[in-house]
């Protein structure tokens, strides 16, 4: 007998499952994924709701038509990673089995979380579905992705393939899982921690796979798990927010983890990375874009400078 199979026989009923998604003044894009969450087939879950601080009165109305549906409200926007950071402490406190990160721009097959829980076992901090795209319902947004191993940058993740198929389904490791879902266990967590909030928006999915990594966990991607994102369907596709975020959190995560013997590889490879996005910038005509991109850049230097080293 494996040990996944000993692992799922000691569990005398299913898993508890708490999932959480975080709303900020999305009301429209939240809706649907709370329908598309309350249709899952798994046998013990429960749906949790962080508000941002929203201002268009999307939370009343979220309230209304999921009154079932647990609520936190924050009093602020804490940003991606502060948001879910209160749900998955949250999940922990409650001392559920697994904790499910989604982000409310989101749609999900019905046994996306029943798979996904059946792939957990002893040694797995994380697995998460293969995401595609909202628009182009068999077109691959994420895979999971493998880290380049003097870059850490993000390799391989099958986007823009169309629908993973073939016999094999089996689940497979990745370096890296994107926080548009991400299925935790309760214990990884706890002896990992939750989201570097410095990061605020981007990047800490990042973060966290390394940290969960270094713990000694797995992560797996499960093929067979499917769902559908609105890519940038809070901040924006191609946003002045947008792409402020991730010149900023770039700063903060490379320089967190490109210690030692990357540094330099590191500060050339980003160094021309940064060059490229600005030059397209300009070459688009958005200078806003460009200006915020180096805003980004200044600000995440600064904060990563001057801010304690957390784990």
């Amino acid at each position: 007998m494996g040990l996944r199979q000993e692992y799922q026989n000691a569990m005398t009923s299913p898993a508890s499952v708490l999932v959480v998604t975080v709303n900020y003044n999305s009301l429209e894009n939240t809706l649907q994924t709370l329908t598309s969450l309350a249709q899952m087939t798994y046998p013990r879950f429960e749906i949790l709701l962080v508000d941002n601080g929203s201002t268009d009165g999307s939370l009343e109305a979220i309230h209304q038509a999921f009154p079932g549906v647990a609520l936190i409200t924050n009093e602020t926007n804490l940003g991606f990673a502060g948001g879910f950071n209160v749900g998955l402490q949250r999940g922990i406190d409650q001392g559920v089995d697994f904790i499910l990160a989604i982000n409310n721009d989101t749609i999900v097959a019905p046994d996306m979380l029943s798979l996904l829980v059946e792939a957990c076992a002893p040694g797995i901090g994380a697995v998460g579905p293969v995401i595609y795209y909202y628009d182009q319902r068999e077109r691959v947004w994420s895979a999971g992705f493998h880290r380049h191993p003097i870059t850490l940058e993000m390799t391989g993740g099958q986007r823009h393939r169309v629908a993973l198929g073939g016999q094999d389904r089996s689940p497979f490791p990745v370096d890296y899982l994107l926080g548009c879902a991400m299925l935790f266990s309760r214990e990884a967590l706890v002896a990992t921690g939750l989201f570097d909030s410095r990061f605020y928006l981007y990047y800490e999915d990042l973060d966290l796979s390394l940290r969960l990594q270094q713990e000694g966990d797995c992560l797996l991607t499960v093929p067979a798990a499917r769902m559908w994102h609105k890519v940038a369907g809070s901040s924006g596709l191609g946003s002045p927010v947008r792409t402020y975020h991730l010149a900023r959190s770039s700063i903060l995560f490379f320089r967190k983890h490109g210690r030692g013997w990357r540094s330099p590889f590191i500060l050339f490879f980003r160094s021309g990375s940064a060059a490229r996005k600005i030059g397209s910038l300009l070459l688009r005509g958005d200078t806003r874009g460009a200006r915020a991109y180096l805003r980004g850049l200044k600000d995440g230097w600064l904060a990563a400078a001057t801010m304690p080293r957390i784990r």
